[in-house]
This record gives structure tokens, sequence and C-alpha cells, in this order.
């Protein structure tokens, strides 16, 4: 059956329960896990999976408790109506980035706040994020303090943020009167 995941840097597993088996000769069994790497988002179609079914399942075919499975192969189909659906679809993680906010007395030197918090979701484990935030106000009022960049590695140091749906929300930076200034 069709699988919709979000990225999580897990394999796509389908085992028993996953799938029907539509045609076995008699007196074979079958046991089947089909695991599909998934390092990467997008879709892989039912023709793809096939072409790659001997990386992507492991399988056994039994008859009255010998192994035959070498003389069989096996076919992956979907349900009927769903023929042109994707086997698998790896859809971005969701994260969102907050660029902080600060508060402080006038004093003549910009207010800045460069932090930026991940505030929803999560990383895929092995993930890093590196963020940065630009506003400055230095006279009395407020301005916005704007996720201005970010990037996520994995372990391996590679650049990995096309894996996720990243927004952003703003800051404020707030700059109050001095009171002891008349």
């Amino acid at each position: 059956y069709p699988m919709v995941k979000t990225y999580d840097g897990r394999p796509a597993v389908w085992g028993e329960g996953d799938y029907a088996i539509l045609t076995l000769p008699d007196g074979v069994t079958l046991s089947l896990t089909v695991t599909i790497p998934a390092d990467g988002i997008g879709i892989m179609s039912l023709s793809t999976l096939n072409r790659n079914a001997d990386a992507c399942a492991v399988y056994t075919l039994t008859r009255n408790g010998e192994d035959v499975t070498a003389g069989y192969a096996v076919v992956f189909t979907l349900p009927e109506g769903l023929e042109e659906t994707p086997v698998l679809t790896v859809n971005p993680r969701a994260i969102e980035l907050t660029a902080a906010s600060a508060t402080r007395v006038e004093n003549g030197d910009p207010l800045t706040a460069p932090t930026v918090y991940l505030t929803k979701g999560s990383l895929a484990a092995g993930h890093t994020l590196t963020a940065a935030a630009t506003g400055a106000q230095t006279e009395v009022g407020e301005s916005t303090n704007t996720v201005s960049s970010y990037r996520i590695l994995d372990a391996d140091g590679r650049d990995v943020t096309s894996l996720y749906r990243v927004t952003t929300v703003e800051g404020t930076l707030t700059v109050l009167p001095d009171p002891d200034v008349a």
C-alpha cells in the first residue's frame, strides 16, 4: 500500500499488514519486508520500486519448510485505482524558527539579538541548526528582528536544509526611554 511520511532520516519500512499478497503458488508461503531508504524528500514510483526490488525487498519463499526463494521473483503492484500513486512520498519536515526579542533602556548603543530559537517541530537525529537574526534598534521605539540566515547540517557536515520546510517568525527589539534622563 502507498506510504506517505515526513522526513525523519529513517527508512520507510513495510512489514506484515502493510501489503497484501495477490498471487502465490499453492503451498508456498512468503515472508516479506520492504525497506526504502528515506534519505531525501520526494516520491518513489511503482516502476522504480520494481526495478530496485532486490535492493529494497527482503523476502523468503518456502514450500513445506524448504527455501524456494531462488525460483521466484516478487513483483509489486498497487491496489486498483491507485496504480499511478507513488509507492512512497516523503514530505519535508516542518520546523519554525523564531528570532529573539529583546528590550533595553536607551543608552546610545544599538540593541541587537542575533539568537534564533527552534520553536516548533524538531530536527532529525544527528542534524544541527545554525541560524542568525538581524535587527538593530538604537533610539527609543520598536523594530523587527528578522531570521536572516539558517542552515541545517547532517552528522557528516552535509547541508540538508532542503529536507525541511522552514517558517520564520520575527522578534521585536524595543528600546525604552531612560527614566533618569529628563
